[in-house]
């Protein structure tokens, strides 16, 4: 009877966790309009830049991210949720701090497509529960 309470609980969260309106498909479907967000930006920069290096690391971490979230997910069981739910939050700091950069370094046009970027990746983060006053 336990393992049964045990499986269903486990189930209930992963449901919760990846339903379709779920703060985590959320999350999962940012980091990929993020990782556009950043070939965006790479496109419209000089490529041998710092910025350019900024905007193709960002595409590179949230692309990789991506692929290890939706591997965790489809594993169906609970740590791998809750570690694609880790991930996601990481992701989206670390593209948050990237794209800070991109502002502070880029002309007018790229920093303004960077703080939209910023807004996206602060949105999701308090979705999550976890943005933190800059």
């Amino acid at each position: 009877m336990h393992a049964a309470q045990s499986l269903n609980q486990n189930s209930i969260v992963t449901r919760i966790l990846l339903g379709t309106d779920s703060s985590l498909q959320t999350a999962m479907v940012s980091a990929d309009l993020l990782s556009i967000h950043f070939s965006r930006i790479e496109a419209l920069v000089v490529a041998a830049g710092d910025v350019a290096h900024l905007a193709r690391l960002g595409c590179r971490t949230l692309c990789d991210a991506l692929v290890e979230c939706h591997e965790h997910a489809n594993s169906g069981d609970v740590i791998g949720v809750v570690d694609c739910l880790s991930r996601a939050i990481s992701v989206h700091r670390i593209a948050k701090s990237l794209l800070l950069g991109i502002v502070e370094l880029g002309d007018s046009a790229v920093a303004e497509l960077a703080r939209l970027g910023v807004t996206l990746a602060s949105s999701v983060l308090d979705d999550l529960g976890c943005e933190e006053a800059y």
